[in-house]
């Protein structure tokens, strides 16, 4: 079942499960999937079930419909009275009183409870649709549930009375499940855009696509060929606005889109008719500009025109259309003119004017007409488009351009750089081959310094490019500069005058992995500025880069509410394909620890082909430390010793981050060999790149692998090494293996302490899982186990001061967190102790956790 019809399909299955009889009416266009639904609801109810069809070609016979239905309930005494019932007149009162006559010997008959699913009740004749109408408002203790499909909301009473659901759009999952295998993405998303949210449209569309459009290499007809839901959204405009505004929809139906000041020039009352549309929903403004708001008025309009009205209305539209417009009215106007050139123009200049489907027509139009030299204008269009966050219309450009037989070594080079920007991207590992022999060097320059950084950034290896010399163009210096500070860490500062948002997202990153985690935040958050443009993928991007810094900096409360905010700004995007999907934090941020690993899981399948090893592997890492949350050692285990194979060739270790958590699962399975073993590797590496994690994690490995007598010994030098502003999360987790390593020793005291330090470290930084984690290594002589009692005799004030101390805050945060005096806080905490027996700051958090 599609989803869209889930809603639709559930309110059904609640009128069936009723005890009580009632209806029910099921409001949706055609071709959106009623009988589908109705189809669905008698499988599963199929003892109770009878489907009815309106036959609409006796929609002039008297009293059909319901002879229709009476029958369908397959009884001879209710058939028996609808044969010799006649109507004396139509008026509502003889209808209410026929329609009480047979209530009664329905109810006489003693019925089984029977779902009658009338299909398309409004093609019903009007005398059968009034006494359905009034019987269906008092059908209890007839046996009848009665639910029944209309195209539209009923005006006329009963009908418009009874309880209603209305059909959901088709969603973009929708949309893929009714696709063919292999379809490009792009032109899935055209078609999607023009079916207004039609399944039955979009099927018809799909249906008559071409192999070569199927895969993007042919272009579409836009606007599709109108079908019944076209048909029907027109009529029911006509009928709502009569002929008053013909002309302004006819006009409006022209093109994809019209300059607001050219409207004027359409007629004395142009205006007017306008507003007026705008105010009831039937046109929007985008911009500068207007267009009709349902593609399908649109797709109905444009084909209800004569071809010669239509191309004299074209003829007309030149006059007043602007230069963006002027091509696509000349090719209609004038069929035999060449405004192929001018139409891709038009096109390039709509996506940097954040028109995409306006472009995506423009582009179409000129390429139905030959796309012989053309190649070089969709390269650029798909660089807008990308520009614009919508890599599958980009990547649908670039097919296009790709079937271009003339373009020339530099044009196939160009295409290439734009196909590598979108293959990482859309976080698919395609191996785009290029060919310099021939070309500029400067686009050569391009593609090795874009080909390195997009390497480096899926962490496979890569050769540093060496400067550009001076005079190459912006686009080749950086993504020379990009490619550098990935590979050699050169951050530092913003790159200048760079305005390209995926050449910003990879410097973010690099900024990232090098640990200037500050500049990473500032980089990511002008990617917005950047590219306009806050649409498409590009805040997914922002979120996902700003999640990544904060995570590997150790806010994690901070990357677990971009989340959170992100999933609720933006429900439907998961962020970049090539990392870790937004909404496993989100998850984690609920504390749906399962659903984050189902989610994390699907994600990490061939990961290492899709992504890249740096991404797959940083999946990986998390999946263990949720598998570690949720208590799953083992499986931790598993996957850190898959990340270990993925990380083979990432040298920093800082950025996989995978040893520190491989060593301490190595050391917990009483593997010490290898948990010696990777230790060593750990320290080898950290030498060769130092950082500040790089000497945190040693630090940290150390008390992993330490024998029982020299724990605390190791614990106290890793905690010296600790500065106030590292990484509380890091801190959390020395803490955390320090408690698990001195309970082992017998030192149940110490880790007791520690396992409370960890889950302060963790509060402070807001990782609420981990310290809801975090437990108490060994039970101390029965105070623990008496004092969950004694927390009840905290006030409510008293609470919130003890909740802020396990949140790691300190009594001056505390007191400016609840406006209190540092004074009063600190009185409130002696009674909190005195209470509930704590002797300090980190035995009361541990009482309380």
């Amino acid at each position: 079942m599609l989803r869209c019809h889930e809603d639709a399909f559930a309110r059904i299955d609640e009128v069936a499960r009723n005890p009580r009889d009632g209806a029910l009416l099921v409001i949706g266009d055609p071709g959106a999937g009623k009988s589908s639904v109705l189809a669905a609801a008698a499988e599963r109810h199929p003892d109770i079930s009878v489907v009815v069809p309106i036959n609409p070609g006796e929609g002039g016979w008297p009293l059909s419909g319901l002879s229709t239905i009476v029958a369908a309930v397959g009884d001879p005494r209710a058939a028996e009275f609808t044969g010799r019932f006649a109507l004396r007149d139509d008026g509502a009162a003889t209808l209410a009183g026929a329609a009480g006559e047979l209530l009664g010997v329905l109810r006489g008959l003693d019925l089984p409870r029977t779902l009658l699913l009338v299909d398309d009740i409004d093609r019903m004749d009007p005398d059968s649709r009034a006494i359905v109408g009034y019987m269906a408002g008092h059908l209890t203790g007839s046996g009848i549930r009665l639910v029944a499909t209309a195209s539209e909301p009923p005006l006329e009473m009963p009908l418009a009375g009874l309880p209603a659901v209305a059909i959901d759009p088709l969603t973009a999952e929708d949309a893929a499940r009714l696709a063919p295998p292999g379809i490009d993405p792009g032109t899935l998303e055209i078609l999607v855009a023009g079916a207004g949210g039609n399944a039955g449209t979009l099927a018809a569309m799909l249906a008559a696509l071409t192999p070569e459009q199927l895969h993007g290499r042919d272009a579409l007809r836009i606007p599709a060929r109108p079908g019944p839901a076209a048909w029907a959204a027109l009529e029911r405009v006509t009928r709502r606005l009569g002929t008053s505004h013909t002309d302004a929809l006819d006009r409006l139906a022209t093109a994809p889109l019209h300059p607001r000041f050219a409207v004027g020039a359409w007629g004395e009352d142009a205006e007017d008719a306008l507003q007026e549309l705008l105010d009831l929903g039937l046109a929007r403004e985008a911009g500068a500009f207007v267009a009709l708001a349902d593609p399908l008025v649109r797709a109905a309009l444009s084909d209800a025109l004569p071809s010669r009205a239509r191309r004299e209305l074209h003829e007309r539209m030149l006059a007043s259309c602007g230069p963006l417009l002027f091509p696509w009215h000349r090719s209609w106007a004038d069929p035999a003119a060449d405004v192929r050139m001018a139409l891709m123009a038009s096109a390039v200049e709509a996506a940097r004017l954040e028109q995409p489907w306006a472009a995506v027509e423009f582009a179409d139009r000129a390429v139905r007409s030959g796309r012989e030299g053309l190649a070089p204008a969709l390269v650029e269009l798909a660089e807008e488009l990308l520009a614009l966050g919508r890599p599958a219309l980009a990547d649908r450009s670039l097919r296009l351009a790709a079937t271009d037989a003339t373009a020339g070594a530099d044009e196939r080079l160009r295409l290439a750089i734009a196909r590598l920007r979108v293959e990482f991207l859309a976080g698919r590992g395609g191996d785009v081959e290029a060919e310099l022999d021939g070309t500029v060097p400067d686009l050569g320059r391009r593609w090795t310094a874009l080909h390195a950084a997009v390497a480096a950034a899926r962490g496979e290896r890569a050769d540093p490019p060496d400067e550009p010399p001076a005079g190459s163009s912006a686009a080749t210096a950086g993504a020379a500069r990009a490619a550098r500070a990935l590979l050699r860490h050169e951050v530092g500062v913003a790159p200048e005058g760079v305005h390209d948002p995926l050449l910003l997202a990879l410097h973010a990153r690099a900024a990232d992995l090098a640990q200037d985690y500050a500049l990473g935040r500032s980089i990511a958050t002008s990617i917005a500025g950047e590219a306009a443009r806050d649409r498409g993928i590009w805040p997914g991007w922002r979120t996902a880069l700003a999640i990544d810094g904060a995570a590997r900096s150790g806010r994690i409360g901070e990357a677990l509410e971009l989340a959170r905010a992100h999933e609720a700004g933006h429900p439907h995007d998961p962020g970049p394909p090539g990392m870790v999907p937004i909404g496993v934090w989100a998850r984690l941020a609920a504390g749906d620890l399962d659903a984050a690993d189902v989610l994390l899981g699907g994600w990490n399948e061939n990961a290492v082909s899709r992504v890249g090893p740096l991404p797959a592997a940083e999946g990986l890492v998390l999946r263990a430390e949720l598998a570690r949350l949720r208590e799953q050692p083992d499986v931790a285990g598993e996957l850190l010793l898959l990340a270990d194979t993925v990380a083979a060739g990432i040298e920093d270790p800082a950025h996989s981050r995978h040893l520190p958590a491989l060593v301490e699962s190595l050391a917990m399975a009483g593997r010490s060999g290898a948990a010696q073993s990777a230790a060593r590797r750990l320290e080898s590496a950290a030498a060769a790149h130092p950082s500040r994690w790089a000497t945190l994690a040693v630090a940290r490995t150390a008390v992993s692998t330490a024998r029982d007598d020299e724990v605390g010994a190791r614990y106290e030098q890793a905690l010296r090494l600790h500065r106030p502003d590292d990484s509380g999360f890091e801190l959390g987790r020395l803490h955390r293996t320090a408690a698990r390593r001195l309970a082992a020793a017998g030192a149940a005291r110490d880790a007791e302490r520690a396992a409370a330090d960890a889950r302060i470290a963790f509060a402070g930084v807001g990782a609420a899982p981990w310290v809801r984690a975090v437990g108490t290594p060994v039970p101390e002589d029965g105070a623990r186990a008496a004092a969950p009692a004694r927390l009840g005799e905290l006030s409510a004030e008293e609470r919130a001061v003890a909740e802020l101390v396990v949140r790691g805050l300190h009594n001056k945060e505390i007191a400016a967190t609840l406006y209190l005096s540092v004074r009063t806080v600190e009185l409130r905490l002696t009674r909190i102790y005195r209470k509930v027996g704590a002797r300090s700051r980190a035995h009361l958090v541990a009482i309380m956790s």
